[in-house]
């Protein structure tokens, strides 16, 4: 399949009818469901990138990163951390 380049805000393909929403899925289950919605826009012609070139690098420490682990693991929500 030839991908697009997609130059225009506007132009970018909208593979979910929804802009936000909210999932109840356990952890285990996130590398498929991330493979479900990437073949789902596949299969509308769209080439969904989970990695792209230019997305950001990592910017949270090691610390950073177990620390925010431990909060969602440990069950504690907050206005900026809502349930996952």
């Amino acid at each position: 399949m030839e991908t697009q380049k997609i130059t225009r805000f506007q132009d970018i393909p909208q593979c979910m009818p929804w802009g936000n929403y909210r999932i109840d899925l356990d952890w285990r289950h996130l590398k498929q469901w991330l493979q479900n919605q990437q073949d789902a826009c596949n299969s509308m012609g769209y080439n969904m990138v989970l990695d792209p070139d230019f997305q950001r690098g990592h910017v949270w420490t090691r610390k950073q990163k177990i620390n925010w682990v431990e909060f969602v693991l440990g069950g504690r929500q907050n206005v900026a951390h809502p349930a996952i």
